[in-house]
Formats: C-alpha cells, sequence, structure tokens
C-alpha cells in the first residue's frame, strides 16, 4: 500500500547525492552525522534534529556507529497542508525555537519511530496521528525563508513534466532540445528555469537519475559494466566510468565489490534485524522519556508584535497571594499539602483561607468519651493537625467570619468561636509569629463589631478584613460604618469581580468585550468612591474573580488565568496587594454549587 510517508532508519549504502522529494526530518539517535547540502557541509550530533527541504540536494555521510532515523513526508502529503511549500524553506534551528517546541520534535520523531519498529494493531492511525501534530508545530513555529529558486516560477509546472519524463525515458536519448520543444520553451529559458528550480542543470539532473540507477543494477545484478552503462542511457561504459567516479570517487567496479557483499548478506541482516532494531528503540525511548511540557498551540498564524515601552517612575510592588481551601480538613489531605507547597515554591503563598469553620460544622459538638486519664483524642485534633502543617511551613491562616444574625444563635456561636481561639491561642507557641487573617462579612454591624474586639483580644496583630458584597446596599453601608468606627482595625478590604457575570454569553456584539474588558479596575474604583478610602492608606484584596470564558472548567487548574487580567493587575497595582485564588477546580466547583443553593 503506497503511503504518504517513511519512516527510514540509516543503512550503510547513504554515499550517494540524492535529491529530496518532499520534507525529511532526521534526529541523530548515535554519534554524529555529516551532511552535504549545496556544496555546504553541516554536522549534526547526538540529539540534534534537522530538516531536509523540498527538492534539496543532500548527502549522508556517516561513522560506523551513526544511528539516525528520518521522517521523509511526501510532496503530495506536503500539498494538503502547506499552499506554497515550493515557495518556502523551512529552518529548524534549536537556537531560534522555544526549547519546549523543540522537544516536542524530538519527542514526537522518537515515538513515531518505535511505534514503526514495534507494528501494533492500530501503529499507521498513531503514527498519522502524529504526523498531523508534527505537521502543525512545522507550519505554526517553524520560521522560514523565501526559496530563490521557486521565487519567478511559483506556478510554472513544466519543470515538473521536465523531470518526470527524464525519469521516465532516461534510457533513450534525451537532449535539451528535444525536451524544451516538448514544453514549447527555448533551450536557454528551460535551462534557466530548471537550474533555478532544480538547483542543478538539466544535463546534471539527467545523469544523476542515470546514475541512481547504474548503481542499482551494480548491486543487484550480474551484468557487465558496459551492459549497464547501454542499459541506462550511457552511450559507453567510459561515459559511465567518467560520472560514476565524479559522484562516488570510487569506480564501478569498486562501488560493485563494496555493497554486492552487503546484498549478499541480506539474510543474515535479517536474521539480525530485530536485534538492530532493539538498539534502535534503546535510543529512541531516551527522548520519549524526557519531560516535556506543554506548548500553547493557537490555531491562529503566529503574530509578532513590536512593543515598544515608556520611561516610568511608577514601582511595581510585589502581590501577595491567597488560596482558598474551603474547609479546613483539606490540609488533611495528603495531594492538597503538596499542591499548597508547590504554589508557595512557584509564586509564594501568605496565607490559605478557609469557610466559617463553625458554620460549615468542622468544630465537633458533642463531646469525645474517654476513659483515658490525660485523652489523646480531642474535639479540636484535626485543628491541630493543620495548625501544625502551616506552622512547619510558615503558612498563615485566612478564616472567613459568617456570623448568623439571630441574637440566640449568635450566643451560642460567639460562644464557640471564643473557644476555638482560646484553643488557636494556647496551641501556636507565638502568637506574634503567626500569620492569622480574620474577614468578617458585613450582614451585621453590631456582632461584627462584637466579633472584631473578640479577635484582637487574643491576637493582636491579627489582620482584619472587611469582606462585603458591593451590590448589596446594606452590606455597603454597614461596611462605611465599620471602617469609621474601627479604622485603626482594618488592614484591607476584599472583593470580588467576576467578569462573566456582567456579559451575556448569547450575545455576539462587539461591545460586550469593551463591556467587561476593564470589569475589575471599574469596580475597585467604585467601591473606593462608595466607601470614600481614595485618600485612606488600605489596601484592598481581590478574592474572586474570573475571566471571560463562560465555562471555569476550561480556566482552572492546568491553564493558568492571571495572564488574562495582567493588564488590569498593573493598572490597581499599589491599591490591590492581595490576589485570591482557589486550590483547584475540584474544590471551587464544590463550593460554588453551595453558594448557588
Amino acid at each position: 500500500m503506497k503511503t504518504f510517508y517513511q519512516v527510514e532508519f540509516n543503512e550503510p549504502n547513504k554515499v550517494t547525492v540524492s535529491i529530496n522529494d518532499g520534507l525529511r526530518l532526521v534526529l541523530v539517535l548515535r554519534s554524529r552525522l555529516i551532511v552535504w547540502k549545496y556544496n555546504e557541509i553541516y554536522e549534526y550530533q547526538k540529539g540534534d534534529i534537522f530538516i531536509v527541504n523540498h527538492r534539496e540536494q543532500f548527502r549522508f555521510i556517516e561513522n560506523k556507529d551513526t544511528l539516525y532515523i528520518s521522517i521523509h513526508l511526501t510532496e503530495s502529503y506536503l500539498k494538503q497542508y502547506i499552499d506554497d511549500y515550493n515557495n518556502k524553506i523551512l529552518i529548524l534551528e534549536k537556537g531560534s525555537l522555544q526549547e519546549v517546541i523543540y522537544k516536542q520534535i524530538v519527542n514526537a520523531i522518537a515515538m513515531i519511530g518505535i511505534v514503526d519498529i514495534r507494528k501494533g494493531e492500530y501503529y499507521r492511525l498513531y503514527i498519522e496521528q502524529q504526523l498531523i501534530n508534527l505537521m502543525f508545530i512545522i507550519v505554526r513555529f517553524l520560521p522560514t525563508k523565501m526559496n530563490e529558486s521557486y521565487k519567478t516560477m511559483l506556478n510554472d509546472y513544466r519543470v515538473e513534466f521536465v523531470c518526470n519524463y527524464i525519469q521516465s525515458n532516461y534510457t533513450n536519448d534525451i537532449s535539451l532540445t528535444k525536451v524544451a520543444k516538448k514544453v514549447a520553451l527555448s533551450t536557454t529559458y528551460l535551462s534557466k528555469i530548471f537550474t533555478q528550480q532544480m538547483g542543478m542543470g538539466f544535463n546534471q539532473y539527467l545523469i544523476h537519475i542515470r546514475l541512481e540507477h547504474c548503481k542499482e543494477d551494480l548491486i543487484y545484478t550480474d551484468n557487465t559494466i558496459t551492459q549497464i552503462a547501454l542499459k541506462n542511457g550511457f552511450s559507453n561504459s567510459n561515459m559511465l566510468l567518467k560520472h560514476f567516479k565524479k559522484d562516488t570517487q570510487m569506480t564501478p567496479t569498486q562501488y560493485r565489490g563494496e555493497y554486492k557483499d552487503t546484498h549478499l548478506s541480506e539474510d543474515l541482516y535479517e536474521e539480525n534485524e530485530n536485534i538492530a532494531y532493539q538498539i534502535y528503540l534503546h535510543y529512541l525511548s531516551d527522548y520519549i522519556n524526557q519531560p516535556v511540557d506543554s506548548a500553547i498551540q493557537s490555531t491562529e498564524a503566529e503574530k509578532v508584535i513590536d512593543v515598544t515601552l515608556k520611561d516610568s517612575k511608577q514601582t511595581l510592588l510585589h502581590y501577595q497571594h491567597v488560596i482558598q481551601i474551603g474547609n479546613l480538613d483539606v490540609l488533611l489531605i495528603q495531594r492538597y499539602r503538596k499542591q499548597l507547597l508547590e504554589v508557595k515554591k512557584c509564586i509564594g503563598l501568605n496565607h490559605v483561607l478557609i469557610k466559617d469553620p463553625i458554620r460549615e460544622g468542622f468544630i465537633k459538638d458533642k463531646i469525645i468519651e474517654s476513659d483515658e486519664v490525660i485523652p489523646n483524642v480531642h474535639r479540636y485534633m484535626k485543628i491541630d493537625e493543620c495548625l501544625n502543617f502551616l506552622l512547619m511551613y510558615h503558612i498563615g491562616l485566612g478564616i472567613e467570619i459568617n456570623p448568623p444574625k439571630a441574637i440566640s444563635k449568635f450566643k451560642s456561636y460567639y460562644k464557640e468561636l471564643v473557644y476555638v481561639l482560646e484553643h488557636i491561642y494556647n496551641t501556636v507557641p507565638d502568637s506574634h509569629l503567626f500569620n492569622l487573617v480574620f474577614y468578617i462579612n458585613c450582614i451585621d454591624e453590631q456582632n461584627s463589631q462584637t466579633i472584631i474586639t473578640l479577635f484582637k483580644q487574643y491576637f493582636k496583630n491579627i489582620k482584619i478584613v472587611l469582606n462585603f458584597n458591593i451590590e448589596n446596599q446594606a452590606e455597603v453601608h454597614i461596611a462605611k460604618r465599620i471602617l469609621e468606627d474601627h479604622k485603626q482595625h482594618i488592614d484591607s478590604i476584599a472583593f470580588c469581580a467576576n467578569q462573566n457575570d456582567i456579559i451575556n454569553f448569547q450575545s455576539i456584539e462587539s461591545d460586550q468585550f469593551n463591556l467587561a474588558k476593564k470589569h475589575i479596575t471599574l469596580k475597585l474604583k467604585k467601591i473606593m468612591e462608595w466607601l470614600d478610602v481614595k485618600n485612606r492608606k488600605i489596601s484592598f484584596t481581590l478574592l474572586n474573580w474570573n475571566t471571560l470564558t463562560g465555562d471555569t472548567n476550561l480556566t482552572n487548574g492546568e491553564y493558568f488565568r492571571a495572564g488574562i487580567i495582567f493588564e488590569q493587575l498593573i493598572e490597581m497595582n499599589g491599591h490591590i496587594n492581595m490576589i485570591g485564588y482557589w486550590l483547584n477546580f475540584e474544590i471551587h466547583q464544590k463550593y460554588s454549587q453551595k453558594d448557588i443553593k
């Protein structure tokens, strides 16, 4: 079955100059490979990849221990994806590519090689899938330059006709004059455009085709040199000898003597083929196992934007980060701990934020009975374990306080809160060094003020954050009065700005984007005006925010969203000092559903 690709491994007879048809991607697996292209010599080491472009003359010069793999994509395959492939020369240089892109190309070639060797049940489908990925990277990321050979003859298929004619009639008497008549061109003009597009003259190409067939006959037949010369279009054996020696630096007899032995030992080679391919598998696996990051691959053509920066005296302040984890018992799970430590290492972590532990039921009301003189279990055991983790890694604790409005319920809530604070105070070795942050929801002014006073009694250095909904007028007024009465105690104001809330995703109006692109900045400005804090040194915490996606499944977790609001964060730098994130989508979704209910 004819395929549009070939997976080739080096063979001992690659010593001739060839004209590449299509595109060839080569990965050097062992030792080094010297490549001759257009009278220039290139040397590639183990792990290097290079391209042989369409219609490019090339010759591989190997060491005895050289191993390489070549993915050969035919011209018909290129036509499907690159309209002007004749006009472009693809450039594959490690220094001009992102490291992740270079590694992806290496990995794709290695995976294709391994699958081709093993030939599993669906290996062709897998290879074709990898080739699609490879073509996307080539088209999307590899730089190109104009192919001067095709610059003036982009739509001229007469040269292609001439090449096909030569390949079909090389055994006959062919001359430039005869062929020029067939394409209705003068000999001078045909010679010119043929050299431009093929990189060699008409007669040189004709001799090249004849020599390639002569080499096959020297290896696979016992015909005399004269018989082979006449069979393949040479007028006599002397003409063959002249051109053959110029091309291979050896006589036809010497060539036959060297490569005939290889052919005769073909049966032995086939017996050892599995052993040989085991060596290829060994070297190919080195490139499969190497870690490769994902590259964000847009289907749009790559754009290069010239960004000229203006001189500015503004100093950007470092943002602090708060990670919302929902319930405190998340800290008891190892995989969540690992995520938090990774966040702390990569971007820094000021504190984690939990929902109200009393309202969420994390504090068990019942007394744990024990007949031990000194009990080993108690109702705050889980809190102690979580605190130990936070203290060990110098991570602060933020607590969202949401007290009930009813007086009777507030009294019992307040009593339980006192017990919790007393226990934390007695557990923490040095309360002055523990980073405790208290987020108070502005639902009831009197209750809020009572709780602020309570926290300050136990933790003098506690940071208090006002957390309110700007869309609720009652909460705005309560927040304003708390700021007036306890301005010396309030350290920050938390707010939310979800751009999705103001977008109609069914609409296709372009104004939708203009409406939302400054949503966070405008909301901050609005809060500062309403609370009259423009001239006060008070920081803000952007606790909950979202991007213009309509579906946060695609933007949480693996895909980090901060870059999308980068411009607004720069504008708000100096006002906002803390940015909030959810630990992962799973926890975010759990509490989002609760809020909706």
